[in-house]
């Protein structure tokens, strides 16, 4: 049995995902000038990132109609000021794994499968990065499903592809380059995309 949900783009879809979270920094960023307790050090970093003055200069950069990655990586920078203390920051990654934990209750509750032992693997870059993005996934998915085990993928999806295919080329002589391979991946947050410069 199957169940695929989500899968509808940045704009439409995309719940709990890179683009979520991008989405909420700048939401975050427009409204923290409002009022103090809307203060968040996301302001500075991504002005800074776009090189503008004030957060209504970003309205002039289109940003929603750039690569989606531009958006995708400020996931990056709301995870670093998360991790420096930053409550705005912390707010959006939990907000955003609750929700992710919500379609998980979705595919759960479609398949019937929520008292099944099973293991939920946890891929995607916020899953890799975040370890309040990650902590906060799993108490949800122990209240959805309890008797779930989860596990946490450290590497990008793509080195699985890769050692797959050194495997079906190499066979049994794989072993040392699938292990030279996980130690040379390059980190999801190591390449920044480009930056859309201001009209």
């Amino acid at each position: 049995r199957t169940c695929h949900l989500d899968g509808s783009g940045p704009l439409l879809g995309d719940f709990g995902g890179g683009y979520h979270v991008g989405r909420m920094a700048l939401n975050a960023t427009v409204r923290s000038d409002w009022h103090p307790r809307h203060r968040t050090s996301l302001r500075e970093r991504i002005l800074t990132r776009f090189g503008v003055p004030t957060p209504q200069a970003l309205f002039g950069l289109n940003l929603f109609a750039q690569d989606r990655s531009v958006v995708a990586s400020l996931a990056y920078v709301v995870n670093e000021e998360a991790e420096a203390g930053d409550a705005v920051s912390k707010g959006i990654l939990v907000r955003a794994a609750e929700t992710l934990a919500e379609t998980f209750r979705d595919v759960v509750s479609v398949l019937d499968i929520a008292d099944n032992e099973l293991t939920v693997v946890g891929t995607g870059s916020l899953i890799r990065c975040s370890n309040l993005y990650w902590q906060t996934l799993n108490r949800q998915v122990a209240l959805i499903a309890p008797r779930m085990a989860t596990c946490r993928l450290e590497q990008p999806p793509v080195v699985g592809l890769a050692a797959t295919g050194l495997m079906h080329v190499l066979g049994e002589k794989a072993g040392p380059a699938i292990e030279r391979l996980k130690h040379t991946a390059v980190p999801p947050h190591a390449v920044a995309p480009a930056v859309p410069a201001a009209p």
